[in-house]
């Protein structure tokens, strides 16, 4: 069983059909099983306008990859399949060291990547060695490594290129088992740091250095792409991804899914370079400046590189083009549109009497949002100003105070989505002033010692907080400034106290996603609880809901390291995303 299935907890059978439905059914618990319609799904991920290539022209790829490692393996496993020049001849996984699981871990992710493209059965997969090599002339033979070979001495003219974009463990393993394949390969490999005044210690090299030695310094046909000097620049945002991806079919949504649980608002999509570099070798796209240099010899001990003038011949990797290379990877998938109008799924007035706050269910036109005669309230407050807070939400400045004991209902009429359609019939939504309110949560800070590492924490109520204050971000994180970057970083618990607004009555499903351990109360009783000991973690729950304020506390105990929360929620118009901040608040004590 994978770690994912281990710290997804729910699991279900998730039925995806070409035509856009989605239906779930909840299975046992670490059970999590995806069925596919197949020649559906393959049909909608072939390009547009783009036929099939003859055999002859076709390139043979091996990938060898640490799938599970980040998340951006997922998205070089899916830029590689959907190349239809590409043979895949087989996805071979490698260990990255983490946890004593690694390479089981990225075995089962790259099968997921494979079932949600259809393409489950049809290539090959194959486990790689869960070790480093002991030194750079003893193999660590394994599945994967034998595979290599086979594929690699395959009668077939046409060289193998294998991409490589993590421990070279099946790689150079391969080659020490058969070196007949040398003349039979060309291998790109992400990996190293500064070339070539800097070195190789970075992640992909430093967990198997013997490997690294013996590819860099055996005369193969090599790309390197150095993961500071090149790789790095192929950045991207979540905003981006999911405008991007969002709909355009079933492995789209489930690499939108995991860089939303990732909780960064951007990431080096690192891996997706060597498919990048081995369309600019085969296919004639100019995505980088590739230099021809002399092998360097390598200090197995400190990687560093060794000058060699009287080495072979090697390629690397020194800049690339970003908007190039996303703009390659977003063609691939089929083109959609978006149809769905924009809701208004809450109004509400806290703190400021002459001030509401609307939030839509999805990014709206900024230039749709500008005229005041836009919005009205019923009794009538004239709208002052409009103000867009953030792609979802808009403040209206009201010429007037608004009466604590009196509903109102505000309407709006000329808003428009990003895409140009207008705004729904759910256009309209009542609610009651609330001044005694404030937007966000009141946020406690303790510094959690040694001794305080499971949850619920009674012993806190000993302690001196480092931090009492309000947040409006639910969304905390060592890459995010926050309360906690100006005053701890590590081994401490946040408490984060008050109110959850729901807009109306329905069934929710929410969930977090923490590193290192979370609880979510909601009216008094325990509704989430998320806690592998070490590690990210996903836990949700569903719970039927009545419009109004439900009493919420969430607590969450980092251990050390790296820390997440992330908070989400499902309803109707609101497919998962991060609870937004004004949906939270709290009374002043």
């Amino acid at each position: 069983m994978s770690l994912r299935q281990r710290i997804f907890g729910e699991v279900e059978v998730e039925w995806r059909f070409a035509f856009g439905h989605d239906m779930r059914v909840m299975m046992h618990p670490n059970i999590r099983v995806i069925l596919l319609m197949a020649s559906s799904v393959a049909l909608a991920l072939r390009p547009t306008g783009n036929p099939a290539p003859a055999e002859s022209s076709r390139v043979r790829v091996l990938l060898d990859t640490d799938t599970f490692n980040e998340m951006d393996d997922q998205f070089f496993v899916t830029y590689a399949l959907m190349e239809p020049r590409f043979e895949i001849e087989g996805i071979c996984a490698t260990q990255y060291r983490v946890t004593e699981a690694s390479v089981d871990e990225s075995y089962y992710e790259a099968r997921r990547i494979l079932n949600l493209m259809g393409m489950s059965g049809r290539i090959p997969l194959r486990m790689g060695s869960d070790t480093a090599m002991p030194d750079p002339q003893t193999p660590r033979s394994s599945p994967a490594s034998r595979f290599i070979v086979e594929r690699a001495l395959a009668k077939d003219p046409r060289p193998l290129h294998i991409l490589a974009v993590g421990a070279l463990t099946n790689v150079a393993s391969a080659y020490l088992e058969n070196k007949k394949i040398r003349d039979r390969i060309r291998i790109i490999w992400l990996g190293g740091s500064r070339w070539p005044e800097g070195a190789l210690s970075e992640f992909n090299a430093v967990n198997d250095r013997a490997a690294v030695k013996c590819i860099i310094e055996a005369g193969l046909d090599l790309t390197q792409i150095p993961t500071e000097t090149c790789a790095q620049q192929l950045t991207t945002t979540f905003a981006e991804t999911e405008r991007r991806l969002r709909h355009r079919n079933a492995v789209a949504d489930y690499l939108i899914d995991l860089y939303r649980d990732y909780g960064h608002d951007q990431k080096v999509i690192w891996d997706m370079t060597a498919v990048a570099c081995l369309l600019q070798q085969t296919e004639g796209k100019r995505f980088f400046t590739i230099t021809d240099v002399p092998a360097p010899r390598v200090d197995e001990a400190t990687l560093k590189y060794i000058p060699n003038p009287e080495g072979a011949r090697m390629k690397v990797c020194t800049g690339l083009d970003r908007e190039k290379i996303f703009a390659d990877f977003y063609a691939r998938f089929p083109p959609t549109a978006d149809l769905d109008p924009p809701y208004l799924t809450l109004a509400c007035s806290r703190d400021d009497p002459r001030a509401v706050t609307l939030t839509f269910n999805e990014d709206l036109d900024p230039d749709s949002v500008r005229s005041l005669s836009g919005f009205r309230l019923q009794p009538d407050v004239p709208v002052r100003a409009v103000q867009l807070v953030d792609a979802r939400t808009v403040r209206l400045q009201l010429a007037a105070s608004l009466d604590p004991s009196t509903a109102y209902t505000v309407a709006c009429s000329e808003v428009r989505d990003v895409a140009g359609n207008p705004v729904g019939p759910r256009n309209t939504f009542r609610f009651q002033p609330q001044p005694e309110m404030h937007d966000g949560l009141r946020a406690t800070l303790y510094a959690a010692g040694s001794k305080l590492t499971k949850l619920p924490v009674p012993e806190l109520s000993d302690r001196t907080a480092v931090f009492r204050g309000q947040t409006l971000e639910l969304w905390l994180s060592n890459s995010r400034k926050s309360f906690i970057e100006s005053s701890l970083k590590a081994m401490f618990v946040v408490i984060l106290e008050g109110n959850l607004e729901v807009p109306f009555k329905h069934e929710y499903e929410i969930s977090c996603y923490a590193d290192d351990a979370a609880r979510i109360e909601l009216d008094g009783r325990l509704l989430v609880e998320a806690d592998l000991g070490a590690g990210s973690v996903r836990a949700a729950s569903r719970v039927h809901l009545d419009k109004g304020l439900h009493p919420v506390r969430i607590s969450f105990l980092q251990r050390g390291g790296q820390y997440l929360l992330n908070l989400y929620w499902n309803f109707p118009f609101h497919e998962k995303q991060r609870i937004p901040w004004n949906y939270f608040c709290f009374a002043a004590r």
